[in-house]
């Protein structure tokens, strides 16, 4: 088992979004995504699913053309090799827990 304190782990850089790496164990990789307001994971393809869920904040996530709201509590589920973007409204941590 391991344990993980989220909220000693997170991360802001005024100029771009941080991404941690939180837990690697076989076919699961956990990041924590922070974003200060105005920030945006700009689009990618990933060859795998990935759950985003939202900790703290609000913002708008777009897949393969559709776009939702994020907020405190979401959780957003993108299927492998849509193409995937996350804008933040405010300040925001996300747990990125990738399927590969």
């Amino acid at each position: 088992m391991n344990l993980v304190h989220l909220g000693e782990m997170a991360e802001f850089h005024p100029d771009a979004h941080v991404g941690r790496v939180v837990h690697e164990q076989g076919h699961i990789k956990a990041l924590l995504v922070c974003l200060e307001a105005g920030q945006r994971i700009p689009p990618c393809r990933m060859d795998y699913d990935v759950a985003f869920y939202v900790i703290e904040g609000d913002g708008r996530i777009w897949a393969d053309g559709t776009e939702g709201a994020l907020a405190t509590g979401t959780l957003a589920v993108v299927p492998a090799g849509a193409e995937r973007s996350i804008a933040a409204g405010t300040r925001m941590r996300v747990l990125a827990i990738q399927a590969r």
